[in-house]
């Protein structure tokens, strides 16, 4: 899943723990090659014709080199309200997958997994989807680089009524997702609620700005429905990997992946069901609008 990887946003944490410490007079042996593996989870379903997939993988030691371990052999499975169970197969290591599940806005889905003696779980209901009329974008020369030329992407969508709505986008150029961290760009993860546009329809609304585009470029954008808990975990995850030197150490984040068992070892992860809205197409001019797919 994921754009924010969960692996990363561990690694992260524990390197501003250790700087921290490096600024004390005092001297801290942190054993993080001693840290005990976690299940990490990032699995998502949604309403579009193509197989689901959920990737399972091991938090490995701080300094440890090499990929992140995979977590195989295990049995995945996911049931809705409705009584639907399917049963996930192994294609690649830690990587599960299946042609059997469509999901559908309102339907809960509740996800199993057992892996070596444990039972992990989480449930997930999927928001209504919101009505994507289209996705249009301009360019100029960026302000602060004249040498460069800077494109945005607006969004044009009904929003429903009633409150408690809550999107995120994801874009891709060339199949790549796009992470910018730049704090005077609009990320190309985007998180909105509906607190201020419950109900109104939305136009000229940016959802990805960016410098990175050449001609004939391909651009993908996403634009899904998450529950407030998905929305709440991605929000910490981005607000905090805007800290600075300076700022307090990152807190933990909380995913909604659980253990059976209390006393068991606690995994880490997401489980998101969601309705998606794909808009795509080549950039060949300055201005144009991209293809709901």
């Amino acid at each position: 899943m994921s754009e924010f990887s969960i692996i990363n946003t561990i690694k992260l944490f524990l390197l501003a723990i250790i700087l921290i410490f490096a600024s004390c007079e005092d001297i801290i042996n942190a054993d993080l090659d001693k840290a005990p593996s976690q299940l990490v989870v990032d699995a998502q379903i949604n309403d579009l014709s193509t197989s689901q997939t959920i990737n399972l993988s091991l938090s490995a030691p701080y300094f440890q080199d090499g990929l992140t371990p995979k977590a195989q052999g295990a049995e995945v499975s996911i049931q809705d309200n409705e009584g639907h169970l399917v049963v996930f197969q192994e294609t690649l290591p830690g990587v599960y997958q299946t042609n059997n599940l469509l999901g559908k806005p309102s339907n809960t889905y509740t996800l199993t997994i057992k892996y070596q003696g444990e039972t992990y779980w989480s449930t997930a209901t999927m928001p209504r989807k919101p009505v994507v009329d289209s996705i249009q974008y301009d360019s100029e020369i960026n302000p602060r680089k004249n040498t460069e030329k800077r494109y945005t992407f607006y969004l044009y969508a009904q929003e429903p009524k009633g409150k408690g709505d809550n999107y995120k986008s994801k874009a891709f150029i060339n199949n790549q997702i796009q992470l910018d961290n730049s704090q005077d760009m609009l990320r190309a993860v985007t998180l909105k609620d509906d607190l201020l546009v419950d109900g109104n329809y939305i136009k000229d609304n940016p959802c990805f700005r960016t410098t990175k585009l050449n001609s004939n470029d391909a651009v993908t954008i996403q634009f899904m429905a998450v529950d407030r808990d998905v929305f709440s975990f991605y929000f910490q995850v981005a607000s905090q990997s805007q800290g600075g030197l300076f700022s307090p150490p990152p807190a933990n984040i909380n995913g909604n992946i659980y253990n059976s068992n209390v006393l068991g070892k606690k995994p880490l992860g997401l489980f998101i069901a969601t309705p998606i809205n794909v808009f795509e197409g080549t950039i060949i001019a300055d201005k144009g609008t991209l293809k709901k797919k």
